[in-house]
């Protein structure tokens, strides 16, 4: 149930224009969009309705559709509303478009969010340099950055060398918590990874809270950008951080646009080269932040868990799918349950109990 006592709607945890309005993104210079992907036809990874420059119309918003890849053009997914500063999301330029790009309609992004040449847009890239196409010439005012974060076959393997650490010491010591050396751990990565991701969100929340606005993007802008936006959120939003507006944050973030949990988390088939553990990785992310700020989250750690396993479990539809327009084909609201329906109804199992709410960003420390 909802704080009033009403049952809670899990499928409405997220509507892209409430969230907008809580944020200010729905007065000039920013618009909502309604129209343009209402049919999934601009972007079939992105929800129907998008924030983007209110000067823009839905012709030359489908214009910038066409020459990203997969029709991810930058949209804002956060604003302070302190600073007006932007985070925005987006996947790489074409490659055979980056001469050819509407950089006007890129340029105009860029001057929106820059404010001006004292405090410029960053591009942060999730990828390396070398791994990154020619993207970056399309904002030359811009400062660009490259975060180097763990490919999908590194973090893939990383896990897999856990999940055998992890099995080899319950085996060992089955009566007992497994007692796994530090050395041992970070043979494994995945530690590595955690600090690096971390280390990710951490430098977008200190560019953000300074006034300056982000645009994060990475290979496909459904993987690792995911990750880092949604931790970056957390820091900076106290609501994200409520039980209620954390389901809205991974309501937003993972299933409306689009993060491909079939393939990700290799639903219904043995384990491939498509599956990647970024779900996981920011829960464990997610756990980092709560550890060093235990009063700050409203949830707790179990809650944590059954979110994870749940993601890999299916037993809801929340998880189910690569894509909110995949979910809507299979009309998973009306044949299924949404976990958030179930984890507001267990409220007290999840709440934290020393949970004192701070109205200002949390940051992390990585070292």
């Amino acid at each position: 149930t909802s704080p009033g006592g009403t049952v809670f709607n899990g499928w409405s945890a997220f509507d892209v224009v409430a969230d907008a309005t809580r944020l200010g993104l729905t007065a000039s210079p920013w618009r909502v969009a309604t129209n343009a992907n209402s049919a999934f036809h601009l972007c079939d990874s992105y929800p129907r309705q998008l924030v983007v420059p209110a000067q823009f119309d839905d012709g030359r918003v489908t214009k910038l559709a066409a020459i990203h890849v997969g029709g991810r053009l930058p949209v804002a997914v956060w604003r302070s509303v302190s600073t007006r500063a932007v985070l925005l999301q987006c996947a790489p330029l074409l490659s055979s478009s980056a001469q050819s790009a509407d950089e006007s309609a890129l340029a105009e992004v860029a001057r929106l969010v820059g404010g001006n040449d004292a405090m410029p847009l960053s591009v942060i890239d999730c990828r390396t340099r070398k791994a990154a196409d020619s993207s970056s010439g399309a904002y030359r005012k811009a400062n660009y950055a490259y975060l180097s974060l763990p490919d999908v076959h590194t973090l893939r393997e990383s896990k897999h060398r856990l999940r055998r650490l992890l099995l080899a010491r319950a085996k060992a010591n089955a009566a007992a918590k497994p007692d796994v050396s530090a050395s041992k751990l970070a043979d494994t990565g995945w530690l590595q990874a955690v600090q690096q991701t971390l280390a990710a969100a951490e430098r977008v929340v200190a560019a953000i809270t300074a006034g300056g606005s982000v645009m994060l993007l990475c290979a496909t802008g459904r993987d690792h950008s995911t990750v880092v936006s949604a931790l970056a959120q957390l820091q900076l939003d106290p609501y994200y951080r409520t039980q209620q507006g954390f389901a809205c944050l991974v309501e937003k973030e993972w299933v409306h646009f689009g993060h491909r949990f079939v393939a990700r988390q290799g639903h219904g088939r043995l384990e491939d080269s498509d599956c990647a553990p970024f779900f996981l990785l920011f829960a464990d992310c997610v756990w980092q932040l709560a550890s060093q700020h235990p009063c700050s989250f409203e949830f707790n750690e179990q809650f944590l868990v059954d979110l994870v396993d749940e993601s890999y479990a299916g037993r809801t539809g929340t998880f189910l799918a690569n894509s909110l327009q995949q979910r809507m084909m299979l009309d998973l609201p009306a044949r299924t349950q949404s976990f958030w329906s179930i984890a507001m109804a267990l409220r007290t199992r999840y709440h934290n109990t020393h949970y004192v709410p701070v109205p200002r960003a949390i940051h992390i420390k990585t070292d």
